[in-house]
């Protein structure tokens, strides 16, 4: 079979776009770990901390647990394991049910999410141990709901099993209902984030669990200005729009296209993030109907991905049932892509583009004549 130079180039290009999107996904914090200092004296004795777990001194569970936090909490090498060795992690989940000790049950409920937020390993004792169903409840606490909230993203984060038995557990409408009746950044930036942590991996969730998700992050993406929350709102958005099933029409009928295009813009001069290649293949791929956001892709996007944008951008305008002057500025734009990018494949595509625009101008300025010369001969008639 004879080498073709151009199918090679265009084929290295994409394995790198891919190559690039797996790495920013697997860049994204999965996991979130609260730090604390603690003085090197009060890390002494694990043992004797693990006997005030089991005891049935209600202030002597409190201050073991407390102190069970401090040892997994540590910046550097947290005693996850050797807390994990004692076979605590189901004493402490009887502790979250503790309905009428509210501070053992917080002091607990931050054990087991840091705990979480662990190896693998460590996730796995945490779910194995009936963590989950409890902190689904703890949802619905007025006082828990951001650390449960924390510890199942821990869960989930850790891989699509763990994902699938947050999920199974109900964990995606409380959580939801969350951040329709919250708007504190703090719990935003958890709720948000646990939330794009339920969405990712397969299997598909059921459409019908999924319909609720749109209209919350859409408002969150419309009223809210915090970078991070719009970072998860915007991964969650991704993961949503693989699904399918029309959901990339409903969000641009929510009224994300200009709110989303003002975050890209933005973001250019004050962070990064938006240019990896999964965010913005979520802006071309939800929010192809839009022009106005193609063209900044040119003026913004990063040479790695360019690419898969000119080839969005072309499907765009083959599929667009009119053009405007908007046409214009993106063919104007490519005359940059000629001159910013030399890789082959790129201006093969940016070529196509402009040989097709220049074609359908044509067109309208034949049939802008056409039209004039036939009101002309009706004025003549007449």
């Amino acid at each position: 079979m004879p080498h073709h130079p151009r199918r090679s180039s265009r084929l290295k290009l994409k394995e790198a776009a891919a190559k690039a999107a797996e790495e920013e996904r697997y860049s994204r914090q999965k996991k979130r770990r609260e730090i604390r200092c603690v003085p090197p004296s009060s890390l002494n004795d694990v043992h004797s901390t693990v006997c005030g777990v089991w005891s049935d001194n209600s202030k002597l569970q409190l201050e073991a647990t407390s102190h069970l936090l401090n040892l997994v909490s540590l910046e550097d090498n947290p005693l996850t394991d050797e807390v994990v060795e004692y076979e605590v992690v189901h004493r402490l989940v009887e502790f979250l049910s503790r309905n009428d000790y509210p501070e053992l049950q917080c002091e607990a409920a931050c054990v087991l999410k840091t705990m979480a937020a662990g190896t693998s390993e460590n996730t796995k004792i945490v779910v194995d141990s009936g963590a989950v169903p409890v902190f689904v409840k703890l949802l619905q606490s007025s006082e828990l709901y951001e650390q449960a909230a924390w510890a199942l993203g821990n869960i989930a984060g850790d891989c699509h099993g763990c994902r699938d038995v947050v999920l199974n557990n109900g964990a995606l409408q409380p959580l939801l209902t969350l951040l329709k009746e919250h708007t504190d950044f703090s719990f935003l930036r958890i709720g948000t984030w646990a939330l794009s942590n339920f969405l990712e991996g397969k299997p598909e969730i059921p459409p019908e669990q999924l319909e609720s998700a749109i209209p919350i992050l859409s408002s969150v993406i419309l009223t809210e200005d915090d970078e991070l929350v719009l970072k998860e709102a915007c991964w969650a958005l991704f993961y949503l729009s693989q699904f399918g099933g029309g959901i990339e029409t409903i969000m641009f009928e929510a009224g994300l296209c200009d709110k989303i295009t003002t975050i890209f813009r933005y973001v250019y001069f004050y962070s990064v993030f938006f240019f990896r290649v999964c965010c913005l293949m979520l802006l071309i791929h939800v929010l192809s109907l839009s022009l106005d956001l193609s063209i900044y892709l040119f003026r913004y996007v990063p040479s790695t991905v360019l690419f898969p944008a000119v080839r969005a951008l072309k499907c765009i305008l083959k599929g667009a049932k009119k053009l405007d002057e908007r046409a214009i500025e993106v063919h104007l734009r490519l005359i940059r892509v000629y001159r910013k990018d030399s890789t082959s494949c790129i201006l093969n595509e940016a070529h196509d583009i402009r040989c097709f625009l220049d074609d359908r101008m044509s067109s309208i300025v034949n049939g802008v004549k056409d039209d004039y010369r036939k009101k002309a001969r009706l004025a003549q008639d007449v």
